[in-house]
């Protein structure tokens, strides 16, 4: 039966005969026979829509604005203006897999579970949700990213490992430890690293208490601040529990192994990705042991100079002149005044090469003084 208050839609379908056209009177009366086939009346609102990449207003149905691809807010009209249009980057299918798209409003970026900026767009690159991902490709940076939630997951009374292979061989200097994990309680968490020599270092342990997260967290030696004065979800720098410099002077090829324990029940979560960035001193150059300097004629006359050499390792290679014969024989990476450099021979593989000098020899009197070649790697000399 109808109530007093109450809002009701009457649906015409049908007047019988077609074409008849006029006025037609529609009498509602109640014949106390409870109504079947009632239609439940929709509210207007407001309708928000894009009309040729211009926002623009309506007030309709639901389910027209969705079919203009528009959002739609009950509670409004017209009279109260459209958002704006903005970016929103939100991730793909992976957790590295960030996505963009512009011209949207924020409600819709809401949905997409990402982060939305007004007024911007595309064309500006969005940022990785998680400072993990950017270490792929950086030199020096080993990393391991999950490929989704259940990769390494952080369960109750627990602990999970992650590997992360390292395949440089010179003796660490300075290690800091990237992290990205996500988890509802921190406090129950302890976070330990272990070296591929079995050194283990407690990075936090049981910090951030009810607060949740640990998003672009860096553990540095050098931070300002200590973790355990730190608050979730630790983004930034921070010194760790156990300085990071219990690994200096090991040789960190191999796995190493980053372990989170969980030591309560009720909270959960999983790592996302964990990246190291070591500091070592680059290899050093071996020497060359074996130049030797040939003439080269034209007919009867010299033309040029040629220097053979083994290369003990691929390089870039830098050649080294001097008409000094007092010289020490080391040019100091160009610092010593008494060397010009003759030529900088780029990517050369390790084994017997061949120089040769431009055309228009000197160094043969009564020609000109005498020439003495050098050729060193560009990289640190041996000592």
């Amino acid at each position: 039966m109808p109530a007093a208050g109450n809002s009701y839609l009457v649906l015409v379908t049908s007047f019988g005969t077609l074409g008849n056209s006029g006025n037609y009177a529609v009498s509602i009366t109640d014949d106390g026979i409870p109504c079947t086939g009632a239609i439940e009346c929709t509210p207007l609102g407001r309708c928000c829509y894009l009309d040729g990449g211009v926002v623009a207003c309506v007030e309709n149905l639901q389910a027209e604005c969705t079919l203009l691809g528009g959002s739609w807010n009950d509670a409004l009209d017209c009279t109260t203006p459209c958002p704006t249009l903005g970016r929103c980057c939100y991730t793909g299918g992976s957790f590295c897999d960030v996505q963009c798209v512009d011209q949207v409003f924020q409600t819709e970026c809401t949905t997409l579970g990402g982060t939305w900026t007004d007024g911007g767009t595309c064309a500006e690159a969005c940022p990785s949700t998680y400072c993990t991902c950017n270490c792929v490709g950086q030199d020096n940076v080993y990393s391991t990213i999950a490929a989704d939630a259940t990769t390494y997951p952080i369960v109750d009374n627990a602990s999970v490992s992650v590997t992360i292979n390292v395949t440089a061989t010179n003796p660490v200097t300075d290690l800091n430890v990237r992290l990205d994990l996500l988890h509802t309680f921190d406090g129950d968490l302890i976070i330990t690293l272990t070296s591929p020599l079995g050194t283990i270092d407690t990075l936090s342990n049981r910090r951030g208490s009810s607060l949740e997260n640990y998003l672009c967290t860096v553990f540095d030696d050098e931070a300002a601040t200590a973790i355990g004065a730190g608050t979730a979800p630790f983004t930034g720098s921070y010194i760790p529990e156990q300085l990071l410099s219990a690994f200096d002077g090991e040789n960190p090829v191999g796995n190493w192994i980053l372990t989170v324990s969980d030591n309560a029940s009720l909270d959960q979560g999983y790592i996302v990705g964990v990246c190291l960035e070591l500091e070592a001193p680059p290899a050093p150059c071996d020497p060359i042991v074996d130049l030797r300097v040939y003439i080269t004629t034209v007919g009867s006359q010299p033309d040029h100079v040629q220097l053979h050499f083994t290369a003990p390792q691929d390089e870039d290679y830098i050649v080294y002149s001097t008409t000094n014969p007092g010289n020490d024989g080391n040019p100091d990476s160009g610092a010593d005044a008494d060397f010009t450099i003759e030529a900088t021979l780029p990517g050369l593989l390790a084994g017997p090469n061949i120089w040769d000098a431009p055309a228009g020899f000197v160094g043969l009197p009564p020609v000109g003084a005498p020439k003495f070649y050098v050729v060193v790697a560009d990289c640190p000399a041996q000592p």
